[in-house]
């Protein structure tokens, strides 16, 4: 008896439970009703707080570029500005461009001097160093040395007339078993 009994409580739960699924999951599937609560409308002021984080992204950018490096010496204009076309928005600071400037100006200036010194007439006095100087550590006669055109021995007075320079080079012999050096232009010989 005491069998049964447990038998029939086991069965009185498992019914139960089976009972409660069941009216859960039909309760999922059914469409539920909205609730509706009707009011009178009436005016008011509309307050609307948003909160919400992430990035914003503006609606155009524009990418600015200086005709020149350096350092920016003053903003013209300041973040929510109004700009023209043409109109300045900053200056860089000119003390280095000044510098080249004065450079170039320094430069041009020796140059120039330069140039009036070597297109202006020799002084006397500037031709009898310039004599003096060449003929420093020479015989005291002024007449040039003459040049001899037919080969013969060196002597004070005439000096031999240049020879053609050759070399001549051995030519060179390759072994069958080992090419030139990447040298195709030369022949082997097997």
């Amino acid at each position: 008896m005491r069998r049964t009994l447990i038998i029939l409580v086991i069965l009185v739960v498992v019914a139960a439970g089976g009972f409660l699924l069941w009216r859960t999951l039909a309760q999922a599937q059914a469409p539920q009703t909205p609730k509706y609560e009707t009011v009178q409308p009436t005016r008011t002021t509309l307050r609307s707080i948003v909160s919400a984080t992430g990035s914003i992204e503006p609606e155009g950018q524009v990418s600015l570029a200086f005709k020149g490096a350096g350092r920016v010496a003053e903003v013209k204009v300041k973040t929510t500005d109004r700009v023209q076309v043409g109109q300045v928005l900053a200056l860089l600071d000119s003390q280095d461009v000044a510098l080249s400037v004065l450079q170039a100006e320094a430069g041009l200036a020796s140059v120039q001097a330069n140039l009036a010194q070597l297109t202006r007439k020799a002084r006397p006095e500037d031709l009898e160093a310039a004599r003096h100087r060449w003929t420093a550590g020479r015989p005291v006669s002024r007449a040039p040395r003459p040049i001899c055109s037919a080969p013969a021995p060196a002597t004070p007075s005439c000096r031999p007339a240049p020879q053609k320079m050759t070399r001549r080079w051995p030519r060179p012999t390759w072994s069958a078993r080992r090419p030139p050096c990447n040298r195709r232009s030369l022949p082997t010989t097997r």
